[in-house]
Order: C-alpha cells, then sequence, then structure tokens
C-alpha cells in the first residue's frame, strides 16, 4: 500500500503494526503452549513433545481455560487474575485488530476500524456501512498494544519460576 493519489495519508506504518501485532500475538500463544505444557509436568526439547501436541490443538481461550485448571492442581489457586485479563484482553484486541473492516475518510487523513459486523449487517448495497461510528487508528494504539502483548508475555513468564 502506502501512500497513493487517492489518499492523503501514508499508512505503511499502520500496516506495519498491524503485522507486527499478529508476529507478537503468535508469540505470545507460543509462550502460552509452553507454559501449559510446563504447568503439565512436562520438559519441552522439541515441538513434537507431548505438551506441545496437546496444546496446538486447543485455541487461545481453551489454552487460558487449561492453564486456569494446571494451576490451580499445582498451586493450589487460581491463576492470578491480573494474568488472566491481560491474556483476554490480548485475545480481544488481538481480534479486534485483525477481524475487523477498515476504511478511509473522506479526506483520505484517517483510518478507520469499524469493529465486527454480524453476516447480517456488514454491507449496505454491496458496500461497507460507514454509517457506524468507528475507531481511528494511530501508530501509537497499535504501538501500545504491541507493548501490552510484550508484557503479557512477561507476566505469563513470571509463572514458571
Amino acid at each position: 500500500m502506502g501512500r497513493t493519489k487517492k489518499y492523503a495519508l501514508d499508512d505503511s506504518e499502520i500496516l506495519r503494526l498491524l503485522g507486527l501485532i499478529t508476529v507478537e500475538f503468535s508469540y505470545l500463544e507460543a509462550d502460552l503452549s509452553y507454559v501449559v505444557s510446563r504447568f503439565q509436568g512436562l520438559k519441552i526439547r522439541s515441538k513434537k513433545d507431548l505438551g506441545n501436541m496437546v496444546s496446538d490443538k486447543l485455541s487461545f481461550r481453551m489454552k487460558i481455560g487449561v492453564l486456569n485448571d494446571l494451576y490451580i492442581f499445582r498451586k493450589g489457586e487460581k491463576l492470578p487474575n491480573k494474568v488472566r485479563k491481560s491474556l483476554d484482553g490480548c485475545e480481544n484486541t488481538r481480534n479486534r485488530f485483525t477481524h475487523s473492516y477498515y476504511y478511509y475518510t473522506k479526506n483520505g487523513k484517517k483510518i478507520v476500524n469499524l469493529g465486527y459486523y454480524s453476516n447480517q449487517d456488514k454491507f449496505v448495497n454491496n458496500k461497507i456501512d460507514k454509517s457506524r461510528k468507528g475507531k481511528e487508528i494511530t501508530p501509537t494504539l497499535l504501538n501500545n498494544f504491541v507493548e501490552k502483548i510484550k508484557n503479557t508475555r512477561k507476566e505469563l513468564g513470571e509463572l514458571t519460576y
């Protein structure tokens, strides 16, 4: 993409950051699988270890639930609320950024995230319905979320030490 004649906005930084969110979230999911395996009492030597074979088949939300159950089993208490909320928040925000519709404002100076749509209200006359209030997407907003993912990875890592 990048700067085009049609739009006054250079969107390459936003696109780069959306890609970075995808990559950072995949690191977070891999860390979550690792921690689940560790709480199963398994040492990870390769991608084909039992812990990874089991946790790779689970959705992100299921992995959080399994980790909570294993944490209770190993520690006698629930997964710390801060960690669970961070994990849930990262998944919800990542989904909002990556599974949404975007559009440029009329003057081409802003990118707006419209969020989720149901199958019934995605389009009006075969066009994205822009009457719904969206949220402006800025590099600062996306950078802050990348940092949140990184901090959640640290919190998750602290559970195993």
